[in-house]
Formats: C-alpha cells, sequence, structure tokens
C-alpha cells in the first residue's frame, strides 16, 4: 500500500469495549497467543484506516446512516471474522463506532447517534 498516512483513527467508547470484549473472549476461548495474534489483526486494520476512508477492501454503508462505511480487518492473508464500522469526519479523522463480528446485524449495532453524523467533504 502507498501513499500517506494522514488520517487519524480513533475508537469510540463502543468500539474500546468491543475490542476489549473480543480480545478477552479470544483468550478465554483459544489462549494468549491467538489473543495477541488475533490483537495485532485488527490494529492493522486499524492502521489501515490511516490511509483514508476509501480505501480498497471498503464498503459504503450510507444505507445505514449517513458516511457510514464498514471493512474487514485481515492481515497477511490472517483473515479476521471482524469488521470495523467508522465514518470519517472533517480534520481527517475517522471515527470508529464499532468492531463487530463479520455474522452480525451491523444495522442493530449502529450507535443510536450515528444517523446526526455528517459524512467528511471530499
Amino acid at each position: 500500500m502507498s501513499g500517506r498516512r494522514d488520517w487519524q483513527p480513533r475508537l469510540t467508547a463502543d468500539a474500546k469495549r468491543d475490542f476489549d470484549d473480543i480480545i478477552r473472549w479470544t483468550n478465554r476461548k483459544f489462549g494468549r497467543v491467538q489473543a495477541a495474534t488475533y490483537q495485532e489483526i485488527i490494529l492493522s486494520g486499524l492502521e489501515r484506516l490511516k490511509f483514508g476512508p476509501e480505501i480498497a477492501g471498503t464498503r459504503d454503508r450510507s444505507d445505514l446512516a449517513p458516511g457510514l462505511r464498514t471493512i474487514s480487518v485481515a492481515r497477511r492473508g490472517r483473515s479476521a471474522s471482524h469488521i470495523l464500522l467508522y465514518r470519517a469526519r472533517n480534520g481527517m479523522i475517522i471515527d470508529v463506532l464499532r468492531i463487530l463480528h463479520k455474522n452480525m446485524d451491523v444495522a442493530r449495532h449502529v450507535p443510536p447517534d450515528a444517523a446526526s453524523g455528517v459524512p467528511v467533504e471530499h
């Protein structure tokens, strides 16, 4: 991936809670090593967002709320079972609203205040 990493991804409180829950669950179910690997995979997905909200592999989810997008997290051929639900805003900030399992109904987990958001201007 080439280009500038000017965007700043930030986790909301809900996304931080999701992240902690995912890592805790993975640790209990599969052990410390797998939890550390999975943490690295999710953090890699967050790193990719530094290249901007519309990088390859993202999906427009304006059907749920204005400006929402998702991206699956994966790293070097290792797939993950989660997606990042996010929105870009002015100031080159990307708010990661949730980290959800790919089989979850995303519409049910959109934060209530997401509908008031305004997509970033291009």
